[in-house]
């Protein structure tokens, strides 16, 4: 209705799977969840995707929106609008913020809780540094200096702490080894 009122119209409306199908949850939540896009000038999107995603994606809490969600919101932006800033007024602990911003974007948060804020902050900045880490060694591996790649990649490695980040450069620092010695 706020949206009505401020003469936007629905774009789509996707619906993200939060679990499999036919699994009870414990708390009598709903398994699934909304991605809606509002837009003063109702056109159609020229690459809609799909209605429905199987699965959210890794979260970063229980109640996040999941990384592919995310991504499907953030895609649409890149490729249907001009739009270069993302601002996610319940952001929670910063999913959306974090994806949106690795793939280039501005990002504002704002949340009612404090605590949540500063995860989010904290959040933001153990994404850039990752991400910045494997750009550089991304880009040590296209030019063939598969060793300096290797290094770059175990100094975030040896920093990190979250077990599913260290595992994925984990698995870049064998790959650039393997390349290195062969």
């Amino acid at each position: 209705r706020a949206a009505e009122a401020q003469g936007a119209s629905l774009l789509w409306h996707k619906i993200v799977c939060r679990q499999p199908p036919d699994t009870a949850s414990r708390d009598a939540r709903p398994s699934y969840s909304h991605v809606l896009c509002l837009r003063q000038d109702a056109r159609a999107p020229r690459h809609p995707g799909p209605d429905v995603l199987a699965a959210a994606g890794p979260k970063t809490w229980s109640r996040g929106m999941g990384v592919a969600a995310c991504q499907l919101a953030c895609d649409y932006l890149r490729v249907e609008t001009t739009t270069r800033c993302v601002v996610d007024p319940f952001c929670g602990q910063g999913s959306v913020l974090a994806v949106a911003s690795g793939m280039g974007f501005d990002v504002v948060g704002v949340d009612i809780n404090a605590r949540r804020c500063q995860a989010t902050r904290s959040f933001l900045e153990r994404t850039r540094i990752a991400l910045a880490a494997l750009e550089d060694g991304a880009r040590l591996f296209d030019q063939g200096a598969f060793f300096e790649a290797h290094e770059a990649w175990e100094a975030h490695w040896r920093e990190t702490s979250d077990g599913d980040e260290r595992r994925g450069f984990q698995g870049l620092i064998q790959v650039a080894a393997g390349f290195h010695k062969l």
